[in-house]
């Protein structure tokens, strides 16, 4: 079975529900014409991420709920694993699995990050899921961001004990001068680890002093890399997955069968049909430059003053310039991001 997968990162914007709404709305018409089955957008990609204390106002969770349901519509002829707050007796930072128009299952985050830009445990309640999902002979299980990081985590739970050929990772991962390859080292290994495809959907975006540098990547069962979306800008990446490549590395590699499976906490399993198109022409694989060193601080540097100065509807700007090395530089930073004018 081949499965067509597209990772949307795309710029969102916190507290824009209607608008990041239309923007997922978008994406997956462009994906449905593309012929894809699977479409993945980044970690709270309904609110944008940050929405801290968004989340304590009960009309925006209403919305955000709202935003939620119109989403899962919107997924008919296809399935759609999009981020979003889920309000029970709390609130849990969410993935939603849409399938066919209506809700097919639920993941919450359960390893939620509290230190530098983090405060996750102030808004959001730990999940427990134990669920992968069929889309026809492919399994897949669903993680958010922090999950993956832990090589005993949520994602080893589902590729041994839930039998997942395919994790699925949406995330909102800041960024920092050279994580890009620290962050990819770490997902090839999961990959690698557990014999399983690694999709990681990641946000892209500056949001008050936060950076998110998009690069969302596909692993292969064997570690290697197999597709790189752009670096800080949006993207959509489409790229083709063979069930038989998972069972050609495991029957190769014996690791996977010495790992010990909890049979006492067994997973639920939620099955789909495959939809989507038929047999279509196998894609070219995409793998965009990852920027390194200054090209890479100058690329988040533009594009964190153009969305900080953008997204709080600003008009004009004021630069001080004492004439030396450093007032130049932001000065060109300025133009490229904002327009000379």
């Amino acid at each position: 079975m081949q499965l067509r997968i597209a990772l949307g990162q795309f710029n969102a914007v916190v507290g824009d529900v209607a608008g990041n709404l239309q923007r997922m709305k978008d994406l997956i018409e462009t994906s449905r014409s593309q012929g894809v089955h699977l479409v993945v957008f980044p970690e709270m990609s309904i609110t944008g991420y940050p929405p801290e204390d968004l989340l304590l106002k009960s009309d925006f969770l209403i919305k955000a709920q709202q935003a939620t349901d119109q989403l899962c519509a919107a997924s008919k002829g296809l399935t759609v694993v999009f981020g979003a707050p889920i309000v029970g007796t709390d609130v849990a930072n969410g993935a939603i699995i849409a399938h066919d128009g209506s809700q097919a299952g639920v993941y919450r985050k359960q390893q939620l990050p509290n230190y530098g830009v983090f405060d996750e445990n102030r808004y959001y309640r730990p999940g427990e899921e134990r669920t992968v999902f069929d889309l026809g002979e492919f399994r897949f299980g669903v993680t958010v961001c922090e999950d993956i990081w832990y090589p005993d985590g949520p994602a080893r739970d589902q590729a041994v004990d839930g039998g997942a050929r395919l994790l699925i990772n949406i995330s909102a991962s800041p960024w920092h001068l050279g994580k890009g390859p620290m962050r990819e080292r770490m997902l090839s290994t999961r990959a690698f680890d557990h014999n399983v495809y690694v999709a990681y959907c990641n946000l892209v975006g500056g949001q008050d002093e936060l950076m998110f540098d998009g690069q969302s990547v596909v692993f292969a069962p064997d570690g290697s890399i197999i597709g790189r979306a752009k670096a800080f800008a949006e993207d959509l990446l489409v790229i083709d997955l063979e069930y038989e490549d998972v069972l050609r590395t495991r029957l190769i590699d014996p690791r996977m069968r010495r790992e010990p499976v909890d049979a006492d906490h067994p997973f639920d399993v939620v099955k789909m049909a495959a939809l989507g198109a038929g047999p279509v022409s196998p894609l070219a694989r995409r793998f965009e430059a990852a920027p390194e060193g200054p090209a890479e601080a100058y690329e988040a540097l533009v594009l964190g003053v153009h969305d900080y100065v953008k997204k709080s509807g600003f008009t004009k700007v004021v630069i001080g310039s004492s004439g030396g090395v450093d007032s130049a530089i932001t000065a060109v930073i300025a133009c490229d991001a904002l327009g000379a004018e």
